[in-house]
């Protein structure tokens, strides 16, 4: 049987509650030329068997995050490669409540960043590159502004 639309809906819950979606800029060498821009999403929790669920159902990756002695570790699981991230946001996002702007934000990055791939291109040319660098700067900023409750929460 394949993914179902209540399981984009289970992950788009799990996304507004326990997910991260991240872009960033990575300088390739001491003099900051070659900037890339990327975006991922993660979620990370306790309960594994949850984690295993969805790299099992979304693909992705999944890792363990140790934790000190007498805390318990983490379980993580990442979406970044565009082939993969973009048809699963692209379902996820009607699901969203919290985190749908930012979802759509990250999918215009990585639609930009699947074409500069596409051209064999690390990095176009410069208006591309600060028209990325821009749109990181906008998820940055969603995942930094006050969190508002949704309508009907308590």
């Amino acid at each position: 049987m394949g993914t179902t639309r209540e399981d984009y809906a289970y992950l788009a819950g799990l996304i507004d509650g326990e997910g991260c979606i991240y872009g960033h800029i990575q300088k390739k060498d001491k003099k900051h030329r070659n900037k890339t821009t990327n975006v991922n999403l993660k979620i990370r929790m306790l309960e594994k068997e949850i984690i295993d669920w969805i790299y099992v159902t979304f693909g992705g990756n999944m890792s363990e995050i140790k934790r000190p002695i007498g805390q318990n570790n983490r379980w993580e699981w990442r979406i970044a490669k565009a082939e993969d991230f973009i048809p699963l946001l692209e379902k996820v996002i009607p699901f969203l409540k919290l985190k749908k702007h930012r979802a759509e934000i990250a999918l215009t990055l990585k639609r930009m960043i699947l074409e500069v791939k596409k051209k064999f291109v690390t990095e176009s040319n410069k208006k591309d590159r600060l028209k990325r660098e821009y749109i990181v700067s906008e998820i940055k900023r969603e995942n930094q502004r006050i969190k508002i409750p949704l309508r009907g929460a308590i």
